[in-house]
């Protein structure tokens, strides 16, 4: 089939033809129908076009169209991004039935007030073909109408006698389309009602493609799991339960994927532990518990909720590293000298028994010279030497030239109700630094192990020069007291250094947060392309099985290695399998972040409801043509529309500067300004601001460029 491709697309590139299905087959010497499946491929690659005549030709800039994948946000507008950068919008009522995701055609390409807009012509593959709904009422009649999806589509209830409750939502498979924006529905499973308690988060789980509940089949082959460890599961599998072994987790995880030990060694070496519970012992290939944990890819942490990838029998139960308990595992051992440096490893089968459930929190405050908590005296010694062993490890990962960037990861607590009680941030202490260095010691030594078989990888590839280049020239615009890295910004030592220059300046947030926007976003490959943000050359996940499917699959990938030789053929059907499992689990990644990042933009949306017309202060972090977003010292974000700026006047975006100006004013990262709340809409998950003026500004200097005329002023984007 790939070799057809490649003809048909030559065919059609030779003077730029236009031909039927009949037609290429007939050139071609083949069957009309092995072109078929082969032109519906390139058409959806959007490679080739199809024109009414049902004639096919090459993509080219004279068809006045483009190709792309559309995202729908929560009030209905329509995003298409071409990989040059060139954002076009589609307003709701020019959607043509898309969803968020599929593969269109947009065509009838115009500026309006600087933005390109379009109307979709066709959508040429589903992203998926099942969408959460809800049942409203239109007209006396119930349809099914899509959660923050397209709102045009509406979706026909089917006629097989269930009594369909407003307010239920679905699992819907979309079919045939009727007419204009309504579809055939098929049910494939209720989810839940709108006011059903937890109904948010099951909603927002569901969106994203995941479910709360587990399938039948898995609850039954979970049953005939053991609950304990039996004789013959210690078969080769080194005794290690003698040996000082505790994890250290947050004060709820009850899902505990990793142990550690240190040990001097007479040479002065470390011999640093890391022990991994053994899933793969439990979660076997060809069953329906590794099926639903492959789909899911992995788990998802919402609130304060979980919605786990394996059952809570195991990822709680047989599977979690409990303190007294033995447990199966995969150890990394790892030799190391005084400086940090590998001087050997090994990974093996073990059996180990965790002498303690340390807290983050209890193991900061030893590391941090305050009191040490009522149960952990007897470990304050190996604690000091795991926190000596760390800081050593930290400065190795500095002098490579891994990149840090500062990103505050946010954890929202919420009450018996699902009110909002406190947003903050979570801090990383020495416990937490420590808990990191490790696991990234044992995931490199993993994929140093086996660098030379198929394997899956975790992969950061270097960011592309051009676009790092534009994003540094504009941050050294903004503040000339900045200086440009020395050497290749595709070097990740020069990034650092970069970063580190701005790290006390105020404007650093936004600064890091452009610099960051530069990169490519870390995925899963069977292709090892290295890490560049960690500047390894070798890197997997090895150390999460309970909540990652590719640290499960790298479990079994070793189990494999370690019992068999394999065959070339054999290793290739591997290599093709892992490939795609690591394109799913990126995506299921993705997903995962993004349920996770709507839950909490939902839950401070629902909690600044409460909040309207109050006043803040806060920092720009980012400015465009459409206005401002701020963060609070709160920790709300938010945006101010450049309509919403008091008192009221014309503001000019400036971008080279990336700035907001007006004639009496001007507005730049990092300045410190009063807000007042303007509103706060949960569904959209979005708080909208009025900009009062500056606490603190840090530019003195005016701009001088020319002002917007009546008319010009720019709308915000979503």
């Amino acid at each position: 089939m790939v070799e057809l491709k490649e003809k048909v697309l030559e065919l059609l590139d030779y003077r730029e033809k236009k031909m039927t299905i009949d037609q290429m087959a007939k050139t071609l010497e083949v069957n009309p129908e092995e072109i078929v499946p082969v032109i519906n491929e390139l058409e959806c690659e959007g490679k080739v076009f199809r024109n009414k005549k049902n004639e096919f030709l090459m993509w080219n800039n004279g068809l006045g169209r483009i190709y792309g994948t559309i995202d729908i946000t929560a009030s209905g507008l329509g995003i298409l991004k071409e990989e040059s950068g060139q954002i076009t919008f589609v307003k709701r009522d020019f959607l043509n039935g898309s969803l968020s995701g599929d593969k269109v055609i947009v065509k009838d390409l115009k500026m309006v007030r600087d933005k390109q807009e379009g109307k979709v012509e066709k959508v040429l593959m589903r992203s998926r073909n099942r969408v959460l709904c809800e049942v409203i009422s239109l007209d006396g009649k119930k349809e099914l109408k899509p959660i923050n999806d397209n709102p045009n589509l509406r979706i026909i209830v089917p006629n097989n006698g269930h009594n369909y409750l407003e307010g239920e939502r679905y699992l819907v498979e979309v079919g045939l389309e009727k007419n204009k924006d309504k579809y055939l529905g098929k049910i494939i499973k209720r989810v839940c009602h709108k006011d059903d308690p937890n109904a948010d988060i099951i909603t927002i789980a569901a969106i994203h493609g995941f479910s709360v509940d587990f399938p039948e089949e898995v609850k039954e082959e979970v049953k005939s799991i053991p609950r304990d460890i039996s004789q013959e599961d210690l078969s080769n599998r080194v005794d290690l339960r003698d040996k000082i072994i505790f994890t250290i987790d947050g004060d709820d995880t009850k899902d505990i994927d990793d142990a550690i030990s240190l040990e001097i060694l007479p040479n002065g070496h470390y011999k640093l532990g890391v022990h991994i519970a053994d899933v793969s012992h439990y979660v076997k290939e060809r069953t329906a518990l590794y099926e639903e944990a492959l789909r899911r890819g992995t788990s998802v942490y919402m609130l304060d909720s979980v919605i786990p990838m394996l059952p809570r029998e195991l990822s709680n139960g047989i599977c979690s590293l409990n303190p007294n308990e033995d447990r199966l595992a995969k150890t990394c051992e790892i030799e190391i000298d005084a400086k940090g440096n590998v001087v050997g490893s090994r990974i093996f089968d073990s059996v180990i028994r965790s002498r303690k459930k340390m807290s983050y929190s209890a193991v900061n405050k030893i590391l941090n010279g305050e009191e040490v908590p009522e149960g952990y005296e007897s470990y304050v010694d190996i604690l000091k030497e795991m926190d000596y062993l760390s800081v050593t490890l930290e400065s190795k990962k500095e002098i490579r030239g891994a990149v840090e960037f500062e990103r505050p990861e946010i954890k929202i607590k919420t009450d018996d109700h699902g009110k909002l009680t406190e947003i903050k941030v979570n801090e990383r202490g020495p416990g937490e630094m420590l808990i990191e260095n490790f696991m990234l010691m044992a995931n490199e030594q993993v994929a140093n192990k086996f660098s030379r078989l198929p394997f899956i990888y975790r992969v950061h590839e270097t960011p592309d020069s051009n676009k790092l280049l534009k994003i540094i020239d504009s941050i050294c615009r903004v503040n000339q007291t900045i200086m440009k890295p020395q050497g290749s910004v595709t070097l990740s030592k020069n990034i650092q250094k970069f970063l580190a220059s701005m790290r006390d300046l105020q404007e650093y947030p936004a600064f890091s947060n452009m610099v960051l926007r530069g990169m490519n976003k870390a995925r899963y490959s069977e292709d090892n392309m290295g890490h560049f943000g960690l500047a390894l050359r070798n890197y997997t996940h090895f150390t999460s099985p309970i909540r990652r499917f590719p640290d499960l699959l790298v479990h079994q990938l070793i189990g494999h290695y370690q019992k068999k030789d394999y065959s070339s053929k054999e290793l290739e059907a591997l290599e093709d399998r892992i490939e795609k499992i690591a394109i799913s689990t990126s995506v299921s990644e993705r997903e995962a972040q993004k349920a996770e990042f709507d839950a909490n933009d939902m839950k401070i949306a629902e909690y600044m409801q409460d909040h309207i017309g109050e006043e803040y202060e806060g920092t720009v972090i980012n400015i465009n043509q459409r206005g401002m977003r701020i963060l609070l010292d709160n920790l709300v974000e938010g945006l101010v529309h450049i309509s919403d700026i008091e008192p009221k006047t014309f503001y000019d975006y400036n971008h080279r500067h990336c700035a907001l100006v007006s004639p009496d004013n001007e507005f730049h990262l990092g300045d410190r300004i009063l807000v007042r709340v303007k509103n706060a809409d949960r569904d959209r998950k979005r708080v909208d601001f009025v900009a009062l003026g500056h606490v603190k500004r840090l530019k003195s200097e005016k701009i001088k460029t020319k002002q917007f005329s009546s008319g010009q002023n720019k709308n915000f984007g979503v």
